[in-house]
């Protein structure tokens, strides 16, 4: 790389935007060919979810809680953080385990445990879109509908976040591990992050960020790894590996995938998807 490239790239990785206005208006999961199942909504207040029969799991004064998380009906799947303020300010994508290969602390797995307050544990993979150290807080501003950045727990204990850029910035994306994937319809396009073509899908980075126009609007979780969980909750999506080579570029799915069964993923969609086209013959 020539001194310029770098300095471009060092650039481009200190200005690139990851909190700031993102004109996000809903939380959805799920989604669905048939545009009237899937994409369930998460309420965006505590009290809207209250009135919907969402129950308090883990409150803010609770040991790891990132937050008051609730659930509804039990179900771990789709577990919407509120700040003390009663805002959404985050979610969890629990499952009760996510397998060996994912409880092993590394870059590729950004999973936290968690434990009930009848001590119960489970796992999930923690998002913010507020400032995490402010959740707990009252009198924090709103700072919109949804919030204002979206990051990712590392998992490590370390109280460090991986922070995804807030537009469709290739050089910092892929200086931070990620790959342009395909464009599908109500989806957008994908990034994926460790993805290679001769990986071993136990080596599968989780996470998958969806940007629309330039701008990130949507993220989800696939689950690849041999040892996955069996999860049942009408929330996750069950692709076969082999259907996921739409969402990649051609040519570069990883070839562990196709001979992997039944996945288990989960898109959570920011904005009204409906709008999120692709171009035609698009990558």
């Amino acid at each position: 790389m020539s001194t310029f490239a770098a300095l471009f790239a060092l650039f481009s990785i200190a200005y690139s935007q990851t909190s700031g206005e993102t004109g996000w208006d809903l939380v959805e999961t799920t989604w669905n060919i048939n545009v009237f199942a899937g994409f369930y909504p998460i309420e965006l207040t505590v009290d809207a979810a209250k009135k919907k029969n969402w129950q308090q799991l883990l409150t803010c004064s609770d040991s790891g809680s990132p937050g008051n998380v609730y659930t509804l009906g039990g179900d771990l799947s789709s577990m919407p953080i509120y700040n003390a303020d009663g805002y959404i300010s985050g979610m969890i994508l629990g499952m009760l385990d996510p397998g060996a290969s994912s409880e092993t602390i590394n870059k590729i797995n950004p999973y936290t445990q968690y434990t009930m307050s009848n001590g119960t544990k489970f796992w999930g993979v923690e998002a913010y879109f507020r400032d995490p150290d402010t959740i707990c807080k009252s009198g924090q501003t709103k700072n919109g509908d949804v919030g204002d950045r979206l990051w990712f727990n590392n998992g490590d204990g370390s109280g460090n976040y991986y922070k995804a850029p807030l537009t469709q910035n290739a050089s910092v994306l892929n200086s931070t591990g990620w790959e342009l994937g395909a464009c599908f319809w109500q989806m957008g396009y994908h990034y994926w992050r460790y993805m290679s073509i001769d990986m071993d899908c136990d080596q599968t980075y989780p996470i998958f960020l969806l940007y629309n126009g330039g701008k990130l609007n949507a993220w989800g979780i696939a689950l690849a790894h041999s040892d996955r969980p069996d999860l049942t909750s009408y929330r996750w999506e069950h692709p076969a590996g082999s259907e996921l080579d739409y969402f990649f570029q051609s040519g570069e799915i990883p070839k562990c995938l196709p001979n992997q069964g039944t996945l288990s993923t989960q898109h959570i969609f920011l904005t009204n998807p409906a709008y999120d086209l692709c171009p035609l013959f698009s990558g």
